[in-house]
């Protein structure tokens, strides 16, 4: 792990320098470190390599990464741009945010390119990647960083973000009251200032969300349900539940007016529903949406005989089906033309690499079979491989 010294240090003329020499030979971990330590003395050897790590781990999410300090820890659980920007723009411009337990800074950032932000963190190390991090940063203003505890804050900022830290040694904590801070902190604090956001973990029980109160949304990005955020007051969403996909940057809200989603049988295309629509609870939604129905009360599949274009699921054009077992699906496959190049399972009780192997994977055009129930009953569902728009040619 980073100390204060070595980030100190790693953000210096000299270690900036190293760093970006470093860089530069992309060696394999243990061999960047053999050869730092012929020219540098160990502890800086090992956090040039250590940073190197970090900012190739965080390259995916982070334009400027090469240039960003981290922690371990800090980067666990840093927001992506994507996901920070899409929370920013519920803050209305140029209100004042408090970034709670802001972390190497990736909310603060974003916050920062709307408007003035305070970023609070109690670790001196995170503080400090923060505050470099938010120097590298476009937003043309000086934010300031402070270390605090932010149980013992005053002021009166118009908005906050809290994050509260939900890893300990590298490990996630189940239990939100092992948070730091412990997520009952949320009701005292919103009672100080009302209007805010607390990013929690998308696998967060529905039960401790319900004692929490405020308005929920999930939000994925590439097809995976990255974050969860509960709003309180002024900003953020207004239905209770909803879920956001990026980098459509759409949302699709909670309607109370509507009942569950009606259960057909099989028809001519199939939809994944985004993750963040699952998790969410919005079938309903999202079926009156498309003009749709489920595939079974309990299982997350959407089937439509004409489909739409929508950013919150994806299309498989339904090619055949068949009852769930392997030869009676490699006969369908056969009788098609097809040869399977995945399994994908949903509410089915069978291995999908297990199935796989007893299907043919050659010959004809490919195809997904989707192990799953239809109104209570196994079936095998054969699709065209990949997503396919509606209106595109089954050939």
């Amino acid at each position: 792990m980073l100390t204060i010294e070595q980030l100190r240090w790693l953000a210096s003329p000299e270690g900036a320098a190293e760093r970006r020499a470093a860089a530069v030979g992309a060696a394999l971990p243990q061999k960047l470190l053999l050869s730092l330590r012929r020219r540098l003395s160990p502890w800086q050897a090992a956090a040039v390599a250590e940073i190197i790590d970090l900012q190739q781990r965080a390259a995916p999410r982070f334009a400027q990464a090469d240039g960003m300090l981290f922690t371990r820890q800090g980067l666990e659980q840093a927001s992506g741009v994507g996901t920070a920007e899409w929370r920013a723009a519920q803050m209305p411009r140029d209100a004042l945010v408090y970034d709670l337990c802001c972390g190497i800074g990736g909310d603060a950032m974003a916050l920062a390119r709307r408007g003035p932000v305070v970023a609070i963190d109690r670790d001196p190390a995170a503080a400090f990647c923060a505050a470099h991090n938010l120097a590298l940063s476009a937003s043309g203003r000086t934010t300031p960083v402070a270390v605090a505890d932010v149980g013992c804050l005053r002021g009166s900022p118009d908005a906050f973000v809290l994050d509260p830290a939900r890893r300990r040694d590298g490990l996630r904590l189940r239990d939100p009251e092992e948070w730091s801070p412990p997520l009952s902190f949320v009701h005292e604090l919103t009672e100080r200032w009302p209007s805010g956001a607390v990013k929690v973990s998308p696998a967060i029980r529905d039960d401790v969300l319900e004692v929490l109160g405020g308005r929920v949304e999930f939000v994925s990005e590439g097809r995976e349900c990255k974050e969860a955020a509960v709003w309180f007051g002024a900003v953020g969403p207004e239905a209770l539940r909803s879920a956001v996909v990026l980098p459509a940057g759409v949302r699709l809200s909670r309607d109370l007016g509507l009942g569950p989603a009606d259960v057909t049988d099989l028809q001519a295309w199939l939809m994944e529903p985004d993750p963040a629509v699952i998790r969410a609870g919005l079938l309903p939604e999202l079926c009156a949406l498309v003009s749709g129905a489920l595939i079974d009360h309990e299982i997350a599949y959407v089937t439509v005989e004409a489909p739409v274009a929508t950013p919150f699921g994806r299309w498989h054009r339904v090619l055949g089906h068949s009852t769930l077992r392997p030869k009676k699906i490699a006969q369908e496959l056969a009788r098609l033309g097809l040869h399977a190049v995945a399994v994908k399972r949903r509410g089915a009780p069978v291995e999908p690499e297990q199935l796989m192997r007893d299907l043919p994977r050659t010959g004809g055009r490919p195809a997904v079979v989707v192990a799953t129930r239809l109104q209570g009953r196994l079936i095998a569902i054969i699709c065209g491989e990949g997503e396919q728009e509606p209106g595109a040619s089954a050939a």
